[in-house]
């Protein structure tokens, strides 16, 4: 050693000056490296800044190490609840100055109650002019639904009907309806008289001999008169029952009913618009719908029906 230093010392001052820059160069290369080497030994990780905002409440910022989201949760006690859920997958690797906004999910029931309106039953003629007596008075009935109530940060999202239960039954309102009477009216040569009392008897429109087409052209099926519905035909101006009679009462004659035992309203109106064989004199037959299907009233003869010819 004291050789090479003398060696120096001998040596020239220019290559002097170039030893000593050698020496110092690998000096520093060495420090560079031990550094480096330190880092990886220690797994070093940077530190982050991040803002996490928590339901409804402000956003707080945290400096953590760079980790995932469930990681970064996790080091700070932050716990999801089964249906809370995040803006960001729970496996991302957060970056500096990332915002992370978690949605509180919660649940609650809201009862609530609710009128259910009455209906309106109308028995008889709904014509004009016919008078109308309330047989029974309509009330509106009440139920209470309970619902389940989703919130998502303390403002509601959906709700969901799970329970219905009522807490008053409704009534619906019954009318009676009857026609106004009309004047008496007996066409010129008709032998028929303004009253008279007969045998009321019932018919469908498929009956043994019948086409399902009155005389006057009106179609009669399990439909009802010409398709109606009901086993009423509109003539006039006013909804009628289609009625058989003898050839002495014209057809479009209206005639009152009474006295009768039908599954009706006690006085009844119909129009003549159907012949038959056997319905002579004061024998008066009122169509009821199909023999072999939908019946629209039931009841059977009677012989001590009152009919008026009223128009």
């Amino acid at each position: 050693m004291k050789n090479f230093v003398k060696k120096i010392e001998e040596t020239d001052s220019r290559i002097k000056m170039l030893l000593l820059v050698a020496i110092a160069y690998v000096a520093i290369a060495f420090g560079f490296n031990h550094v480096e080497a330190m880092t990886k030994i220690e797994n070093y990780t940077p530190a982050i800044n991040i803002s996490i905002k928590d339901g409804a409440n402000e956003p707080v910022g945290h400096l953590v190490q760079q980790a995932t989201l469930q990681d970064v949760l996790n080091e700070l006690e932050i716990t999801l609840g089964s249906d809370d859920f995040l803006n960001i997958d729970a496996s991302t690797l957060l970056e500096d100055n990332q915002t992370v906004e978690i949605t509180r999910v919660t649940y609650t029931e809201e009862k609530t109650e609710e009128e259910v309106p009455f209906e309106t039953e109308i028995n008889g003629d709904d014509v004009d002019g016919a008078s109308v007596d309330v047989l029974q008075v309509g009330e509106n009935g009440l139920i209470e639904k309970t619902y389940k109530v989703r919130l998502e940060n303390g403002t509601e999202v959906s709700r969901e009907l799970i329970n219905e239960t009522t807490l008053k039954e409704t009534i619906n309102q019954v009318e009676n309806y009857t026609a106004p009477v009309q004047t008496t009216v007996v066409a010129e040569g008709s032998s028929a008289s303004g009253a008279f009392t007969g045998r009321l008897t019932t018919y469908g429109g498929d009956c043994y001999g019948c086409s399902g087409i009155t005389a006057a052209g009106v179609t009669l099926n399990g439909n009802g008169a010409n398709n109606s519905g009901s086993a009423k035909v509109f003539y006039n101006g006013g909804w009628y029952y289609v009625l058989a009679a003898d050839r002495s009462i014209p057809f479009g004659t209206i005639i009152e009913i009474s006295n009768h035992n039908l599954s009706l309203e006690p006085v009844i109106y119909g129009v003549v618009l159907d012949r038959g064989g056997d319905i002579t004199g004061t024998k008066i037959d009122i169509f009821s719908g199909s023999e072999k299907g939908t019946r629209f009233f039931s009841g059977s003869t009677s012989y001590d029906t009152q009919f008026r010819i009223i128009g």
